[in-house]
């Protein structure tokens, strides 16, 4: 692949996650590379443009965050703290001539990339910064030696703010924690507020 076609297909990952769910802005770059991570992980193909190596947050790759700076560079993404990150009208243009380019390539479709795509931000997009670190670095374990972060975090704590907002469930946290169910269902009990469903 050529530099220019990578930088299009990075163009074309970022701006479609930030596109998604009626483009609700994504509240940090952080959250933005967790994102972009769980989603390619599932399509080897792109997963292996991005480089995800291990970083001082988890998972990071260089070229997405190059390719972010690009876009907010020509305006057709908008960086700030207060409103997070967001695709512009400029930014949808591109995006569009982006997925003509592609569809002109006659290159096999990525089976329900969209749908995946909006799945992942709509689950994810409301996480903190510790909670995303939280679930990534339990769930990516090899991503997290040269984490800065990893011994810093209570994960029970984490794990217990998401339960309490319906994003994790028992099982889910005790495979994480590598704890039993009974033991997450007591640390719940004991500690936060049970949801019965």
């Amino acid at each position: 692949m050529t530099e220019t076609n990578a930088l299009n297909l990075h163009s074309y990952i970022v701006l479609k996650i930030l596109n998604a769910l009626e483009q609700e802005p994504i509240n940090s770059k952080i959250l933005l590379q967790k994102i972009a991570f769980l989603i390619l992980r599932k399509y080897k193909q792109l997963f292996n443009y991005a480089d995800f190596k291990p970083h001082k947050f988890g998972p990071y790759s260089a070229s997405l965050e190059q390719t972010l700076e690009e876009l907010e560079n020509l305006d057709e993404v908008k960086v700030s703290k207060k409103e997070g990150i967001k695709i512009t009208p400029k930014g949808e243009k591109f995006l569009k001539e982006l997925e003509a380019f592609i569809d002109s390539q006659n290159l096999p479709k990525i089976e329900d990339f969209e749908g995946f795509i909006v799945n992942i931000k709509r689950d994810f997009k409301d996480f903190s910064r510790n909670e995303i670190l939280a679930f990534i670095y339990k769930s990516f374990p090899d991503y997290i030696s040269s984490s800065i972060e990893a011994d810093k975090i209570d994960y029970e704590k984490e794990f217990l703010k998401l339960y309490e907002k319906g994003k994790l469930g028992i099982s889910k946290i005790a495979e994480l924690l590598n704890w039993s169910y009974d033991k997450v269902y007591d640390y719940i009990k004991n500690h936060g507020k049970l949801v019965i469903q």
